[in-house]
């Protein structure tokens, strides 16, 4: 509802662009973890960015299995 109200589309645009925003945050995500990681870490950072990685991913695919999630 919120992305229909600030972009003024229906909900089959919304959703489009929700996926869209989603696809973007993560591939920024994944290049803020490998700048991090090329810089180097401590084992107990990399342990830390591992967990955000694994819970991203985790989400990811728990969401395309998901009924909840199908069009």
């Amino acid at each position: 509802a919120v992305l229909m109200q600030e972009h003024g589309v229906d909900v089959d645009a919304a959703l489009d662009l929700a996926i869209e925003l989603y696809a973007r945050d993560l591939v920024h995500f994944e290049a803020l973890l490998a700048r991090a990681r090329a810089h180097g870490v401590s084992a107990a950072t990399d342990a830390v960015l591992r967990g955000l990685e694994e819970w991203v991913h985790g989400n990811r695919a728990w969401t395309g299995s998901c009924g909840r999630y199908q069009r």
